[in-house]
């Protein structure tokens, strides 16, 4: 699995004002929050601690549910996708709804190997995957007809999200619960 990179001043700014803005709602937590926007409370920590910047696709939920009025204000990620030609050409996507049979084999194939690195599993079995594939999808149409593989992993990991049960596995590493990542490793059929 590959380092993980370090955040930016600006993401870890984006921790303390998201610290900040759960400290300030009443009766908000980081649990509460968590349930909200469809994570564990675990993932929002990881957020709040600045150990991983809000990814795009949870960006406008999160700001949703804390009151900030755009989501760019607490990710980078989301900020970058919206600037990006996917904002710009969003129309032709409506008019156009036939998807690329090569280029959704090759954004799956991508998103597999994402998932891999990160020790899990992927596969469209929630409203949580389609929306990564729909993003990761959206990236790969942007990019040139012949694409290197690893440049589109790289490009399309820089949005997808990790989900909770991948921080989680990786909370039990930490914590030294062995026996609990021995069987998540088992479950998904990977070595420690």
């Amino acid at each position: 699995m590959s380092k993980k990179r370090e955040l930016t001043p600006e993401e870890i700014a984006i921790a303390a004002r998201l610290k900040a803005a759960i400290a300030s709602i009443p009766g908000m937590t980081e649990e509460r929050l968590g349930v909200d926007v469809g994570v564990s409370q675990g993932a929002v920590s990881h957020w709040t601690g600045a150990r991983l910047p809000v990814p795009a696709i949870r960006a406008r939920a999160v700001a949703d549910a804390l009151g900030i009025a755009d989501p760019a204000e607490i990710s980078v990620a989301f900020r970058e996708v919206t600037r990006s030609k996917v904002a710009e050409e969003a129309p032709h996507y409506r008019t156009h709804p036939a998807l690329d049979p090569s280029k959704i084999a090759e954004t799956i194939t991508a998103l597999r190997i994402i998932f891999a690195r990160r020790g899990a599993v992927y596969e469209i079995a929630s409203a949580e995957d389609a929306e990564i594939f729909a993003a990761a999808y959206a990236i790969r149409e942007l990019m040139p007809e012949e694409v290197d593989q690893e440049e589109l992993v790289e490009q399309m990991a820089r949005v997808v999200p990790i989900r909770g049960n991948e921080i989680e596995r990786s909370d039990h590493r930490k914590t030294g619960r062995a026996h609990r990542g021995a069987a998540n490793r088992e479950r998904i059929g990977t070595k420690a």
